[in-house]
């Protein structure tokens, strides 16, 4: 007699590049959820530090069955491209209903998975959902992010929660996954791309208004060099502008916004070779 096989809910990506200082973290935020019907989908970006010894040794020490360990080849000179090709390589593994993304240097609230289901539950037409993000830096210090739930207008970038707050039905992320994977926008990253496209499919974001994530605040790395009305945090605030009208939109009426003619004069007279 065959055994039927349980359907796991959610699908947990977890992307990580050299981020040995907060790896077990995240990991131990997932192994202590208070719903254990989900998988661990885990991508390494070809880290050059201790990070994929300290995911063995936590396996190792907690016997996680559900977890899969993969890493990415694709390298590029972009880290968008790599976070894409990440989770393209993650996507072909993925059984679960719904994916769940968290950064490795960010982690979940313990009750997150189980959130997640029953609003997706509740909310049977949503496709796509973020649930509310605590500015993290160390155990003493932390913010509540300040988001603009109802906002129409998604120029104001990035204005929303971080790639660790999205979850997405599977069947959605499938569909609309060419028009995200598209290798001509590296200061577009991937959370803005899934943003955007579920903003403008079906005319509003559908929050999940609980603080289940909490964000890491890093005063070095990648972000560091977006810092706001920064010369690459204007480049790159363009470059969203074009991704939208000429990706997203398409044949449908552009975007062309007070935010849209300023963003351009600004790159055109006073932002040029920012890095």
């Amino acid at each position: 007699m065959r055994k039927n096989k349980i359907k796991k809910k959610v699908s947990v990506i977890v992307v990580n590049y050299n981020n040995e200082k907060y790896l077990y973290r995240c990991l131990n935020s997932l192994y202590n959820q208070t719903n254990k019907n989900f998988e661990i989908i885990f991508v390494d970006d070809s880290s050059t530090d201790n990070s994929i010894q300290i995911v063995k040794d936590f396996l190792n020490k907690n016997n996680i069955k559900k977890f899969k360990l993969l890493i990415n080849k694709k390298k590029t000179k972009f880290g968008s491209y790599n976070q894409i090709n990440c989770i393209l390589t993650a996507l072909k593994f993925c059984k679960g209903e719904i994916i769940s993304f968290v950064d490795s240097d960010d982690f979940f609230k313990n009750s997150k998975i189980q959130e997640v289901i029953n609003f997706f539950k509740e909310n049977k037409k949503t496709s796509i959902t973020f649930d509310l993000s605590y500015k993290y830096y160390n155990k003493k210090n932390k913010t509540k992010s300040k988001i603009n739930h109802r906002s129409k207008n998604l120029i104001p970038w990035p204005s929303f929660s971080s790639q660790s707050c999205i979850s997405v039905k599977k069947k959605y992320l499938k569909k609309i996954i060419k028009i995200l994977s598209i290798k001509k926008y590296p200061d577009v990253w991937f959370d803005f791309r899934l943003v955007s496209k579920g903003f403008y499919d079906f005319g509003e974001l559908h929050y999940l208004n609980k603080y289940l994530t909490f964000y890491q605040q890093n005063i070095k790395g990648e972000s560091k060099k977006f810092s706001k009305f920064s010369g690459r945090w204007w480049k790159r605030r363009r470059e969203a502008h074009h991704y939208i009208n000429k990706q997203i939109l398409k044949n449908r009426k552009r975007v062309i916004s007070a935010d849209y003619y300023l963003t351009n004069l600004i790159n055109l007279f006073f932002i040029k070779n920012a890095k």
